[in-house]
This record gives C-alpha cells, structure tokens and sequence, in this order.
C-alpha cells in the first residue's frame, strides 16, 4: 500500500502496489484499521511536511506492536551545507538537502530525538549516503578543512554526522506492555534494548 501526493507518481506507483492512495498524509484520513501494518516506510518523505511529528502519530497506530518504521532523511549537518552556511549561504536548490519543497530539516540525532519522542523505539541509526574519508580528510588533530576554512577537533560521530548525506533509522512500535519487554531484553543480554525500553516506559 501506498500513499502518494502526485498523480503522475501515484499512476506509475499503482504498477506495483495493491493499493495506492492519492492524498496529502497529513491532511487525509487513512482507512486503516489499528495494529494493521508489519511495516511503514517513510522514504524522503518527513522533511516535506508541515508537521511530521503529528504525522508520525498518525501512522504509529497503524503498526502492530512491535511493527517497523523505516525512514531516510537529508542530514542538514552535511559539510557542503555547514561550510556554505558559514560563509553566510542558505540556497534552495531543485534538488538535494536543500531542495525548495523541503519544510523540516534534521540532523542524525534530532531525527532520532523526533522519532523518540514520539513513542518509537530506536532499532538503528546509519549513515545511508556517505562521503568517502578520502573526499573529506581530517587531520591527526581532528580538524577538518574545506574552502579555506578548518573546523574542529571532531570526534568520530561528528566527523560522520559531516560526511553523512542522508540517514537511515529504523524504529520500532514499542511492544504493548514496555516493563516485561525491558526485563526480557535484560534477561536475554539485549541491554541496550532495555535500557531504551526503560526510558520508553519511563516517558508513558
């Protein structure tokens, strides 16, 4: 099943699918029932809504408990980005991180925050498009240098989050009752699943 804004698309989507919806998402009812869907992918699609965190509230309860969510988002920390907004630049493009029809942008960890804190429970987050250590080096202080300009010292996550293009984060529809879920994952050595699951449970 999909959902799809465009005509066009929809019609070439329709090829595939069983179902296709024409519609806005955020503005559309979705004739699902509840616990409904295994798996929703959100593929470039949260950075052109108005409010995607309604939106993923929305679809939230259309996953059965434990069902997945998959998305993938431009990462707005991307050097070409941080390195022209320094230099005092912020153009739209047609096409790329800082396309005209993007609403929202995010960074690898407020989109992880976003999908947190509306309810979901972090499986992975990972670079989905990333440029090459080569392309941009850094040096054994940690800086980074382009166009005249050096930034740092880096980490190891900073200097990813600023060769990364595009993120992908895979979550999950918490489980129904989040305490028995936390102490099966601790019994099972899952310790970083039940942790999450704590603070998941600890947020309701």
């Amino acid at each position: 099943t999909g959902i799809e804004l465009d005509p066009t698309a929809a019609a070439m989507a329709e090829k595939a699918l069983d179902k296709v919806l024409i519609g806005d998402v955020e503005a559309m009812h979705l004739p699902f029932p509840e616990d409904y869907f295994d798996c929703i992918c959100c593929a470039d699609v949260l950075e052109h809504l108005k409010d995607p965190w309604k939106t993923l509230e929305k679809i939230k309860k259309h996953l059965v408990p434990e069902g997945m969510l998959i998305i993938s988002l431009p990462n707005i920390a991307f050097y070409e980005i941080v390195f022209g907004m320094i230099q005092g630049y912020w153009t739209y493009t047609d096409h790329g991180i800082l396309d005209q029809t993007h609403l929202r942008f995010f960074t690898p960890i407020e989109a992880q925050r976003m999908l947190e804190g509306c309810g979901f429970e972090i499986v992975t987050v990972e670079p989905l498009c990333c440029v090459n250590e080569t392309i941009l080096p850094r040096d054994d202080a940690g800086y980074v240098s382009v166009w005249g300009m050096r930034l740092g010292p880096l980490d190891d996550r900073q200097y990813l989050t600023l060769r990364t293009f595009q993120t992908l984060l895979i979550a999950r529809r918490p489980p129904t009752n989040l305490l028995n879920a936390a102490k099966a994952s601790l019994e099972a050595g899952d310790f970083m699943r039940a942790y999450r699951l704590t603070l998941l449970a600890k947020r309701d």
